[in-house]
């Protein structure tokens, strides 16, 4: 006897953006999409904000503050990928020679 689950929201944003994550990675790693490509940054932040709606109901302080910190990274790489923004490469100079 099988028993069925009821359809959660949350678990399918969480789901759909857990996809999301594996797919941008996947077509990554098989060369049909290039990290440096604006799509690849907007598939993760899709992916973290579907995940962070699924925190909505199951609340993990630790997961919340992941997915914040993957959104700005996804967030800042889309933006660099789109020219949204142009930010200058960080260059270290050492201050002794």
């Amino acid at each position: 006897r099988f028993l069925l689950m009821e359809f959660d929201p949350y678990i399918a944003c969480g789901l759909i953006g857990t996809a999301c994550f594996a797919v941008a990675y996947f077509a990554t790693l098989q060369g049909w999409m290039s990290a440096s490509d604006w799509r690849f940054p907007a598939v993760n932040l899709m992916g973290a904000l579907l995940v962070m709606v699924s925190l909505i109901d199951a609340w993990n302080l630790p997961s919340v503050v992941l997915e914040c910190f993957g959104a700005r990274l996804a967030f800042t790489a889309w933006c660099d990928a789109c020219g949204i923004v142009d930010r200058k490469p960080f260059v270290h100079t050492l201050p002794f020679k």
